[in-house]
């Protein structure tokens, strides 16, 4: 991974963490952004491991 995609990836992480703290969902909202955000993980975590 490149250092600019990992600064960009840094800033998204970032900027959803201040979206998560001062936003509510329901649990509908809640369910869908774990599985999205799992499904990120997944694809890091294989990125990482073919490193």
């Amino acid at each position: 991974m490149s250092a600019p995609a990992l600064a960009k990836l840094t800033r998204a992480i970032e900027e959803l963490e201040r979206t998560v703290a001062v936003n509510r969902y329901t649990d509908a909202q809640r369910i869908a952004l774990k599985s999205e955000l799992e499904t990120h993980i997944q694809r890091i975590d294989e990125l990482r491991q073919n490193l």
